[in-house]
């Protein structure tokens, strides 16, 4: 019996241009941009919900600066701002969104008085762990390898060798001493893997010829759960949250052995979700808490250009704080816990600032 004959169908040739076309596409980074386009969709199909964490954000907007000044901001302020929050409102961290660098300075600015601002920030940080302080991989020159410049140590890219990373910039002087230092979070973001200028993707860590480095949100993470900072370690691909008996109280899975995707849970001008307070009401508050345990001093009469719904106008959006916000509700979300933390932030995007009636008692908001 004559086995049959093989026929070719013409017509599968016409499948033949489908992957390649697909694998330019990815080359080209155009399936990203679908990825994030239909992500997008997924999360505005889900509606917002409520994180499992509750943060309460301290803006430095424009009634602020109004308060405090322009650049160079005194740090003593801030460091009064981060011991209100946390003596009288209660909150359990406070992440500062911005790098306390020696970079930051002006010679129009008293070198006593700097001084005396990074005294007061560092011994407010020594006192309360809980005070996590920003470093970032910003653009510039190496400071302990002869690479030349400073980047991100990513492990996707293959900078997998600890003695030829870079630190990244850091809080200056006294708050970082070899003897005893602040806290220290990340707020770095992987822009170039998310494909576009949304901030998706974050590096938990960083390995570096040094300490190793974790993102504000682990360290919260880890304030929230009780533990000290710095109680987590890499474990295949998680990052797991210990406690001091060794017990893992979270794991986290990563992408790439370092990368958490964000999860989003609200739109960032939900004040409802978001909630946020001036940083000139935090000072002005700790000002009437002053006045009022000495009642001989001279009161002040407090004029403020924010009336409820006036709208005031700020800076360009800068998103790290809600991004190590909705990374730490990401990691967390398995229970819903009460306070968690502050963050005291550059504005994020022009928004109404909404005024609140002052009254006589000056109590901070809860957090």
């Amino acid at each position: 019996m004559a086995k049959p004959k093989l026929k070719f169908d013409w017509r599968m040739l016409l499948l033949l241009p489908i992957p390649l076309l697909w694998a330019l596409a990815g080359q080209a980074g155009y399936l990203q941009k679908v990825e994030n386009l239909l992500l997008d969709l997924r999360f505005r199909y889900r509606g917002e919900i409520d994180a499992p964490v509750k943060v309460h954000y301290v803006d430095v907007d424009t009634r602020a600066i109004q308060k405090i000044g322009e650049r160079p901001w005194n740090r003593a302020r801030f460091a009064e701002a981060a011991q209100l929050v946390i003596e009288q409102g209660k909150a359990k961290g406070v992440g500062f969104d911005f790098v306390f660098s020696n970079l930051g300075h002006s010679e129009l600015v008293s070198p006593d008085d700097s001084k005396k601002g990074n005294f007061a920030l560092a011994r407010l940080a020594r006192k309360y762990p809980g005070i996590v302080l920003a470093a970032q991989y910003t653009v510039g020159e190496a400071v302990t390898v002869s690479s030349g410049v400073r980047q991100f140590p990513l492990l996707r890219l293959g900078l997998t060798d600890r003695s030829k990373n870079d630190v990244p910039e850091l809080p200056e002087y006294p708050m970082i001493n070899p003897a005893s230092s602040a806290t220290i979070g990340l707020i770095d973001i992987d822009y170039e893997l998310g494909g576009d200028e949304t901030p998706r993707w974050a590096a938990l860590f960083a390995e570096t010829n040094g300490p190793v480095f974790w993102h504000m949100a682990v360290q919260l993470a880890c304030i929230e759960l009780g533990l000290p900072p710095d109680s987590a370690r890499r474990a295949g691909d998680y990052v797991e949250l210990v406690g001091p008996n060794g017990e893992v109280k979270r794991r986290i899975p990563v992408t790439a052995g370092q990368l958490l995707e964000v999860n989003w849970f609200s739109k960032w001008d939900n004040v409802e979700l978001n909630p946020r307070t001036s940083l000139a009401d935090v000072l002005i508050a700790g000002e009437m808490l002053k006045s009022e345990r000495n009642p001989s001093a001279p009161r002040q009469s407090i004029i403020s250009n924010a009336s409820p719904g006036r709208s005031c106008s700020s800076g360009r959006p800068i998103r790290c704080c809600r991004m190590w916000q909705t990374r730490l509700s990401t990691m967390c979300r398995c229970r819903r816990w009460a306070r968690t933390a502050t963050c005291l932030r550059p504005s994020s995007r022009s928004s109404t600032c909404a005024g609140r009636r002052r009254g006589s008692c000056g109590s901070l908001p809860s957090l």
